[in-house]
């Protein structure tokens, strides 16, 4: 991806990169994890439902021990974060849609810390990724917890 700071503008290109990424992203989520890691900076990190997997090597192993996957996306922002000391440019995605797994069909959010591969860089990373999936049913009458 590349990334100009500018409002208006900035944070447009944001969203037309956040889709391209976002379609990337869950089609190798969905079909084809093996190449799924190759997004991550070495050094990120994903949650999934609570669990912490830190490093891209924990991550692929994360990931080629799930169940196959069904993912549909409904919801999709992104903006341009803050500079962070050196860093410039980085990027939040928050996604949000249905996964199917292991036969149940559950809500998820998801928020991706994307950034420069290296200083100055134009090919961006996964730095950090946050899935949840819905822990009650705000569709019902009364609350469903589920504990994880």
């Amino acid at each position: 991806m590349i990334s100009t700071r500018s409002t208006a503008e900035g944070n447009a290109q944001r969203s037309d990169e956040a889709l391209k990424f976002a379609q990337v992203f869950f089609h190798k989520q969905d079909r084809d994890k093996e190449t799924l890691c190759e997004m991550y900076h070495d050094q990120s990190s994903l949650i999934w439902n609570g669990q912490i997997h830190k490093t891209k090597t924990s991550i692929a192993k994360f990931y080629h021990a799930q169940q196959p996957t069904e993912t549909t996306l409904q919801a999709l922002d992104a903006q341009i974060m803050p500079q962070m000391g050196e860093i410039i440019d980085m990027i939040t995605i928050i996604a949000g849609g249905k996964i199917k797994q292991d036969g149940t069909t559950s809500n998820f959010s998801r928020t991706f810390l994307l950034g420069p591969n290296a200083p100055g860089s134009t090919e961006y990373l996964i730095v950090s990724d946050t899935m949840r999936t819905q822990i009650w049913d705000i569709t019902r009458d009364s609350f469903n917890f589920i504990r994880y």
